[in-house]
């Protein structure tokens, strides 16, 4: 007797390929939020060290010159000396006087996590000098550590929980041609 032999083909369907692939992609997807989402957390907290650091030094000079903080008459990039500029397009001055004053309380002055973005590259000391107006027109005045968020923050808690959010354009702030939005630190 002849036996007939049916073969079988042990590969998969093209239904089957294509549903592990959107599978795949769905996961692929949702990994690449959840690490974008740990990045912005991470620079959060990076940022908050550094104010942490910053809001010491600024003490610490402080108490060595009789309560008063660095007069340095507008605002000025930290850690950036005369000559140069920081924030872009907005040409935020740098500060000799400033950069040695925090030098001196703080081994390395701290940049932002985004520093290669242009407008919001490094922190801003706004003395007192020049007063700070928030967007819902609020007139504050005092010195401050000025910093821009990732994103466009919608009221003072979007300011890492430690400052105010302020529009630009107001008071002293630096602005440049785009306009935009800071998180501003009271350190006195």
């Amino acid at each position: 007797m002849f036996k007939s032999k049916v073969q079988r083909n042990s590969g998969f369907t093209l239904i089957e390929l294509l549903v592990v692939i959107s599978i795949i992609g769905f996961l692929a997807s949702m990994a690449v939020y959840a690490l974008n989402v740990t990045r912005v957390k991470a620079r959060d907290a990076w940022r908050l060290g550094d104010l942490d650091s910053l809001y010491k030094a600024f003490q610490l000079y402080a108490d060595d010159h009789g309560g008063r903080l660095p007069a340095t008459g507008a605002a000025n990039c930290i850690g950036v000396p005369t000559g140069q500029t920081c924030w872009g397009d907005r040409n935020v001055p740098g500060n000799d006087s400033l950069l040695s004053a925090l030098s001196a309380y703080s081994k390395n002055l701290p940049t932002d996590p985004l520093s290669l973005r242009g407008w919001g590259d490094r922190y801003l000391y706004l003395d007192g000098a020049t007063s700070l107006t928030g967007c819902n027109g609020d007139v504050v005045v005092g010195h401050y550590i000025l910093w821009r968020p990732d994103k466009q923050p919608g009221s003072d808690s979007d300011c890492l929980r430690r400052g105010n959010f302020s529009c630009c354009g107001s008071g002293g702030a630096p602005c440049g041609n785009n306009g935009g939005y800071y998180c501003a630190f009271k350190i006195d």
